[in-house]
């Protein structure tokens, strides 16, 4: 690895920001006592050394990740980060994107150990209280809509208990739909075939005859996805599987009296009811699904950086859900990996280049971080922000049509502690629109237990900007001393 540049007369850049994005499911399975008191203290000390931010998961089924970290040398060369992670015994053959941030991306570094790096789980969450009635329900016939609609608000049963809507979403346990309890779901062992980014992917998503499932949640597909791909409207991972069954369901390859229905809820979504929620309820168009072949040749999955397609794939062919002459694809790296190929249009290229600087994906791609979404060459866009009540993205369209909805006109965020005045009541009166900054969105704004927390937040945010400091901070953070107690300042200035 090269020595950082040496020092002259010019003063000193900046330094800007390596970001990477990582995963590895290892076998066999790591045990957890191993993950609590020898790993996860290993790789904390190890990147709190290097000022490293963002989330690492560890779980017995592997490691995943994102992490933010100054970096000086020139970007071609490794660092001692990426040495570290990928001559760790344990992380041969990780799986890696690296891009680069004119900024430091998360607040704070966090090593977590978890049941699972990814959670797939299953649609239903089975408690003590469940289990008796399960038990006499589970071999009913269930017909849930190949589009799960969205939760109802207005839904008295929702609202009193959350476990009903889950409920809502299961396929019934049968012999050639088996749920995820009873099926062995390991990457290392049973997996998609990848499919790299470029012209062999294009061809998939161009092919009327391919399945090309997008499988993250409906919030992250309205900032952009692929033409032609199917949204499963799903609100989390977990009811992916539910989608995948009902799905698989539909597709019977030897009887075509299920031709219609399929056709009708690609064809005609504006009056299919069961396929993209028609109520709205948090202000966003509604998804339009491409025309769906009832029996599709074969099936393509992708995801943000290709991790969540590595559970999916597994468990569609562990479950043994299609054919096996149905051949099940996954996009190898992820959405994050097409847009590093596919160069921004304003960058140069040649002839040769130009021609291949086809792109297939439509928007943005949402990513879980400050930048919030990032487009061709995974540069950050700019075109969105993050809500912190409820950590979803909103476009700046979306805010400056809010405030313009609501008399505040230019699209400029309004400062709540503007004046002097106290930011909470300043917020208050602003009650009408439906974005608040750092209180609640058009997604979230009927969650009112927790707009007074995040008020008090958003007071302390204004008040560390103020003082020139951090408001969120990382407190084992080395040589984070003085931001600690600065925002801890803050803190008690808003508390007096």
């Amino acid at each position: 690895m090269s020595s950082p540049p040496s020092s002259s007369s010019s003063p000193p850049q900046p330094p800007s920001y390596r970001v990477l994005a990582l995963y590895k499911f290892i076998s066999p399975h790591l045990k957890k006592d191993y993950l609590q008191s020898t790993l996860r203290p290993q790789i904390e000390s190890f990147l709190r050394s290097v000022h490293a931010r963002g989330t690492i998961i560890l779980a017995c089924e592997g490691i995943n990740g994102t992490i933010c970290y100054p970096y000086h040398y020139p970007e071609e060369e490794e660092d001692e980060v990426f040495d570290f992670l990928t001559n760790h015994e344990l992380f041969h053959e990780l799986r890696l994107r690296r891009s680069k941030s004119n900024n430091q991306i998360f607040h704070r570094l966090k090593v977590k150990v978890k049941e699972e790096i990814v959670t797939i789980g299953d649609d239903v969450i089975v408690t003590p209280a469940e289990k008796e009635e399960d038990e006499e329900t589970q071999e009913e016939s269930v017909t849930t809509p190949f589009f799960l609609p969205k939760k109802n608000n207005n839904d008295e049963k929702n609202n009193n208990d959350e476990k009903i809507h889950r409920r809502t979403y299961r396929y019934p346990p049968s012999k050639t739909s088996p749920s995820i309890q009873s099926i062995n779901v390991d990457p290392t062992k049973t997996v998609g075939t990848y499919v790299k980014p470029g012209k062999d992917w294009d061809a998939l998503v161009k092919d009327p005859n391919v399945w090309v499932i997008d499988t993250r949640n409906n919030y992250e597909i309205e900032v952009g996805t692929f033409q032609n791909a199917i949204n499963p409207n799903t609100e989390c991972f977990q009811e992916f599987p539910s989608w995948l069954r009902n799905a698989a369901k539909i597709c019977n390859y030897d009887n075509d009296d299920d031709d219609d229905d399929v056709k009708k809820m690609g064809e005609n979504n504006d009056k299919n009811e069961s396929s993209i929620d028609k109520d709205n309820e948090d202000g966003h168009e509604k998804q339009k699904q491409p025309n769906i072949t009832p029996n599709p040749k074969a099936i393509a999955m992708f995801c943000t950086g290709g991790i969540r397609c590595e559970k999916a794939t597994s468990y569609v062919l562990s479950a043994k859900l299609f054919p096996e002459n149905v051949p099940i694809y996954h996009l190898e790296g992820g959405i994050l990996a097409y847009l590093d190929n596919i160069k921004d249009d304003d960058d140069e290229k040649t002839k040769e280049e130009e021609e291949e600087n086809t792109c297939t994906f439509n928007g943005e791609c949402y990513v879980f971080d400050h930048r919030v979404a990032v487009g061709k060459g995974c540069k950050e866009t700019k075109n969105y922000k993050m809500c912190f009540g409820c950590r979803k993205p909103l476009s700046l369209e979306e805010i400056k049509q809010h405030y313009d909805d609501n008399g505040g006109g230019g699209g400029e965020e309004k400062k709540s502690g503007d004046g002097g005045g106290n930011a909470a009541a300043n917020a208050t009166t602003t009650t009408a629109s439906d974005y608040i900054p750092g209180v609640c969105c058009p997604r979230c704004r009927k969650n009112a237990t927790d707009k007074q927390r995040f008020m008090e937040r958003q007071k302390q945010i204004e008040i560390a900007k103020k003082r020139g400091v951090e408001h969120m901070h990382d407190p084992k953070e080395l040589g984070g001393g003085d931001n600690g107690s600065a925002a801890t300042a803050a803190a008690d200035e808003v508390a007096a």
